[in-house]
């Protein structure tokens, strides 16, 4: 059942019941013991090269790379948490193993942070359904903010919620406050567009909820979301013209907004799929990986008709509105999806869900062994299932995204070092891995026009990689071509520009 915000559980749990106060609770051990099995499950993942998102990330705070172009959609976030090992390192083995012990660590604090407002023994499930999921498992150990969206938007809801409960009873939750700051403030830092959908209904909550009209609500939520914007607004006006230019070069970048029906069916198809759909083939997809995502609705409604019950509505309605806020420019507003953009909606609706599980079991009654038994069947099955999707992701990110090192090696053969350029395909990963700098001709990460790169050749060992057989583009037609190694299957050639 719902735990009432419980000033009696932590004195019993102190020692009432003979255990020295230092104990820890089993909750609280078994949550540990979720995060510790949801590192060791990342490991699979850290042979795994830096993808084109993160090399972007990483050279911003790594002195040994040249800084890539930083487009508009971007924000600062996750290169913040790369800053301590990338300012120091460049080993991308050290960055991942940073980025797994950061990840089991940040799911322990915020699924704990919710032993205050549902039951612990519900929060340690909630933890335990999120950290079974491939997708969460897979970008644990990677330089990308979505997963750090999720964590930050469990943890400023469950913030929102304490202090809430704590002014009905005049008693400030300290802990709640600085978690509704953090979680507010991070989510915004890593993806200020994630946050204003995430926010939308804790500032309703705020705004229209007679008992949680409070200064300290309101301070909390309000600073934290204006801290974490306010770097990003800042280099609005520094590099980009204003915050108002700065959000259309995004939007221009992203595709644009509208509705697109055929939107959700692609979400689905890339539950067991590819990592970006932009467009996908329509593969056909297993039913055996997908089932829970036909779940998790039902799951969610009664984990929100319990709170419901027990009077303790907002401790599941306000994670599932704000799942359902972000998922909602995810599933019908885009042109393209990935299983990553969905992160922040699966965390926090594990939170209702979790209390439905634990609902059934603790009132099953003289059912209780077989619900017990068909929840540990369908976990299995879940856990399985997810995890031969994880493994299948990995193998075909090494497949396909593996072999920078070997190509930097080559192209240094080739003169391509000091103060050199890489454009073309793939051009960020390799500039990253050959110390150069990545300068793109039109696209996402367009930074520079052909004339400019044509000067740039002049005065600096340039680059143009071009996939397969594909013709290179006009102004390097000429330039010496060369074979590269491969990366994963692809055949790549290089064109290197004649030296002045």
């Amino acid at each position: 059942m719902l735990t009432d915000y419980p000033a009696a559980v932590d004195a019993a749990r102190a020692g009432a019941v003979g255990r020295p106060r230092f104990t820890p609770p089993r909750e609280t051990l078994l949550l540990a013991a979720v995060a510790l099995g949801y590192g060791l499950a990342q490991i699979g993942s850290w042979r795994l090269d830096l993808g084109w998102d993160e090399t972007i990330y990483v050279s911003q705070v790594d002195p040994d790379v040249p800084t890539a172009f930083f487009s508009a959609p971007r924000a600062r976030g996750v290169t913040l948490l790369a800053a301590p090992v990338a300012s120091v390192t460049s080993d991308v083995t050290a960055l991942r193993i940073w980025f797994t012990l950061l990840s089991a660590v940040a799911l322990f604090c915020v699924f704990r942070l919710w032993f205050r407002v549902i039951a612990p023994a519900a929060a340690v499930v909630a933890g335990l359904l999120f950290a079974c999921l491939w997708v969460a498992v897979y970008y644990g150990p990677q330089v990308m903010p979505n997963l750090w969206v999720a964590f930050s938007a469990v943890a400023a809801v469950a913030g929102l919620l304490r202090v809430t409960a704590g002014s009905e009873r005049h008693d400030l939750d300290r802990t709640g406050l600085l978690a509704l700051v953090l979680g507010a403030a991070t989510m915004t830092l890593m993806r200020p567009s994630d946050a204003a959908w995430l926010s939308l209904p804790l500032v309703l909550g705020v705004l229209v909820v007679r008992s949680w009209r409070t200064w300290t609500a309101a301070a909390g939520l309000f600073g934290g979301l204006a801290l974490g914007a306010l770097p990003w607004v800042v280099e609005a006006y520094v590099r980009f013209g204003g915050m108002l230019e700065r959000l259309h070069q995004a939007s221009e970048i992203q595709g644009g907004t509208g509705f697109n029906p055929w939107l959700l069916r692609r979400t689905v198809q890339t539950l067991d799929g590819p990592l970006l759909c932009r467009p996908c083939a329509p593969d056909p997809v297993s039913p055996l990986h997908v089932w829970w995502v036909f779940v998790l609705p039902v799951a969610v409604l009664v984990g929100v008709f319990v709170a419901v019950r027990h009077g303790r509505t907002g401790a599941a309605l306000l994670p599932t509105l704000a799942a359902a806020s972000i998922a909602l420019p995810y599933l019908f507003l885009l042109e393209y999806t990935a299983p990553r953009f969905l992160l922040p909606s699966y965390a926090l609706a594990a939170v209702p869900s979790g209390l439905a599980a634990h609902h059934l079991l603790v009132r099953a009654g003289r059912w209780r062994p077989v619900a017990i038994g068909v929840v540990a069947a369908l976990l299995v099955v879940h856990v399985a299932s997810q995890g031969a999707v994880l493994r299948n992701r990995v193998d075909a990110a090494a497949r396909n995204g593996n072999g920078y090192t070997a190509v930097a090696e080559r192209l240094h053969a080739l003169g391509i070092d000091g103060d050199c350029v890489v454009s073309g395909y793939r051009a960020a990963p390799i500039a990253f891995y050959a110390r150069c700098r990545s300068r793109m001709v039109g696209g996402h990460d367009g930074s520079i026009d052909a004339a400019g790169l044509v000067a740039l050749s002049r005065r600096q060992p340039t680059v143009v990689i071009v996939r397969g057989s594909r013709t290179p583009p006009p102004y390097a037609q000429s330039w010496a071509e060369h074979p590269l190694p491969r990366v994963g299957h692809t055949r790549l050639r290089a064109f290197v520009a004649p030296r002045s």
